[in-house]
């Protein structure tokens, strides 16, 4: 009786692995397909994020380079220096300038040395400006530099990034989320099937 009951308990375990199998691959599709799509989708906004603050950013600044070199020559006096530097406070802007070894800035957060990277510093020409994203006390900022025409004054405007950083953030949440919904949702899916 044992024996005869033997191949319908082996069909039962070859159906119950069959189903669990299903099961498993549902989830896996499920999972590779969906991560891969949200990957994709967060990688393609995040940068074209980062991209338009950049643009934003060093149009901002360009602007400002011409007043500069339009409000500064190579006879400017510190007054002359600090009444640019005011304008630019009062137009909601960051800015740092070294001039002969001296540090000026809008405010006293961006008067630290070490704000500016050197390798920034390195790369300013009079011409163009140059661009690096850096931490200043902590917060994501894209700091914009060049040399203020006709003089050897640095100017740099440093723009900050952490409203675009929380949104990005953001984004990565929900896709996890909506990810990790899809892969249950497979499951429950697979299981379905698989009890058919």
């Amino acid at each position: 009786d044992t024996d005869s009951n033997r191949p319908e308990r082996q069909a039962a375990i070859g159906t119950q692995r069959f189903r669990w199998r299903l099961t498993v691959a549902f989830i896996l599709v499920g999972a590779i397909s969906s991560g891969a799509l949200a990957g994709a989708s967060f990688l393609v906004v995040r940068q074209a994020r980062l991209q338009d603050s950049l643009e934003r950013g060093l149009e901002r600044a360009r602007t400002n380079f011409l007043l500069a070199g339009l409000a500064l020559g190579p006879e400017s006096s510190l007054d002359d220096i600090n009444n640019l530097l005011s304008t630019y406070r009062r137009a909601g802007l960051e800015a740092i300038l070294f001039a002969d070894g001296e540090i000026l800035a809008t405010n006293s957060q961006l008067r630290d040395a070490s704000t500016v990277p050197s390798s920034l510093r390195e790369d300013l020409e009079e011409d163009g400006s140059t661009y690096e994203r850096t931490d200043i006390a902590g917060m994501p900022y894209v700091l914009v530099g060049q040399v203020v025409e006709g003089t050897d004054l640095e100017l740099f405007f440093a723009f900050r990034e952490a409203g675009v950083q929380r949104l990005i953030s953001e984004l990565g949440k929900v896709l996890l989320v909506g990810w990790l919904i899809r892969v249950a949702a497979s499951g429950v899916v697979g299981v379905l099937l698989s009890r058919r």
